[in-house]
């Protein structure tokens, strides 16, 4: 199972390890870490020490890793006891998640308000499919109308105009004016299609 971890962000984590040969829980009277034990893999790649070793908290363990260390999409650490065996190999497996690109979710999933479209904030290739009218197919080559109401106005056009896609898709620029509310409506309408209604509720 791999476990979420911010991106590029020192932080510690918390893991099992088992006596040598039986099923109990090690502690610290159980096993010392040493230098070589502990070694981690970015997105795959070659493996290297730890800069940190665990240290026992009762009967689990605590492993803090560096900023550099969190610095990919997949974080693989193994912890493997290179003297006389004390405690059994043990993997701890991560993704990492922050708002940005190089992390594996390009989204903070730690944050009690994750990324979103802001209110009173212009948001490019905002992406739509139009819809048959009859067939319920996806409808290429029309003209759209997009308007939008803001908590519960009137609807007004949209800033912007519509562009095609392709295979029944199309995007819109919004304008900050067209976020500029809590709840935001989108109605798109074209001759031929099913009206597209969408609800946006921005965020501070």
């Amino acid at each position: 199972m791999q476990i979420p971890l911010k991106y590029a962000t020192q932080q510690d984590v918390y893991f099992r390890m088992i006596v040598r040969g039986t099923t109990d829980f090690a502690g610290a009277t159980d096993w010392t870490p040493a230098s070589g034990d502990v070694k981690v893999s970015l997105d795959a790649g070659s493996q290297s020490n730890t800069t940190n070793l665990p240290t026992a908290v009762g009967k689990f363990w605590r492993l803090t890793l560096t900023a550099g260390e969190t610095t990919g999409g997949i974080i693989m650490v193994d912890v493997v006891d290179q003297g006389t065996k004390a405690v059994e190999d043990q993997g701890l497996d991560f993704f990492t998640t922050a708002n940005s690109a190089s992390a594996y979710v390009p989204r903070d999933l730690f944050s009690s308000n994750p990324a979103g479209i802001k209110k009173n904030t212009a948001l490019s290739n905002y992406m739509f499919r139009m819809s048959d009218s009859s067939t319920g197919d996806p409808k290429t080559g029309l003209t759209v109308t997009a308007t939008r109401s803001l908590d519960g106005a009137a609807f007004a056009s949209c800033a912007n105009s519509v562009t095609e896609v392709a295979s029944g898709w199309y995007k819109i620029n919004l304008a900050a004016a067209d976020l500029n509310g809590d709840t935001v409506a989108l109605k798109f309408t074209g001759t031929g299609a099913k009206q597209l209604d969408e609800l946006i509720v921005t965020e501070p």
